[in-house]
């Protein structure tokens, strides 16, 4: 090859290289280089905006990074990752779970009053440790109207049952969430 090419000449032509007896020496190569591919994934039974199904979400993560040796083109190994994999329940709550939830908070508000009334911190007996030990029943560290019934006049025990699953149905109904889509539980 001639260092001093021909004016206008800037490239090496093939006869130049073929002449070599080395051709691999002549040519040494390095490829280097990387890739990243990152994804959030959802996975459903269908993509209808009414669909009621739950769904599995996830960031699907790539990467690659090609640092190959001179004349070897095998490169690094690819890492795969899914992170925040999560069961989305967003639409279930809002299109199936609330509407029932709804329809049984409009039958149980009317009597809302009354329970509120018999949950009521009776401050006596809370505030005396004798008299909390005596008619704390449930062990919440306050009494309660209810308590105080049930302790002088005593009512039939699934009567009771009753009043706290009322309470506490509504409880749960009042914390389901509105139209949100982003009720995710973390899996991993």
């Amino acid at each position: 090859m001639d260092p001093n090419p021909v004016a206008g000449q800037q490239r090496l032509a093939f006869h130049e290289f073929a002449g070599n007896s080395d051709f691999a020496s002549t040519l040494a190569f390095r490829a280097t280089g990387g890739a990243a591919l990152n994804l959030h994934i959802q996975v459903g039974f269908s993509d209808h905006e009414d669909a009621v199904f739950p769904s599995l979400t996830a960031d699907f993560s790539l990467a690659w990074e090609f640092n190959a040796a001179p004349n070897d083109l095998s490169g690094g190994v690819p890492v795969v990752a899914f992170n925040n994999v999560g069961l989305n329940l967003g639409r279930y709550f809002s299109k199936f779970v609330k509407p029932i939830f709804d329809t049984v908070k409009t039958v149980l508000t009317p009597i809302l009053p009354i329970i509120e009334v018999l949950e009521t911190r009776m401050p006596v007996f809370s505030d005396i440790d004798l008299l909390r030990g005596l008619y704390d029943e449930n062990i919440d560290g306050q009494v309660d109207l209810l308590e105080i019934v049930v302790a002088f006049a005593p009512i039939d025990p699934a009567k009771k049952e009753l009043i706290f699953l009322v309470r506490k149905f509504l409880d749960i109904a009042e914390r389901i969430p509105d139209g949100s889509n982003d009720v995710v539980i973390p899996l991993v």
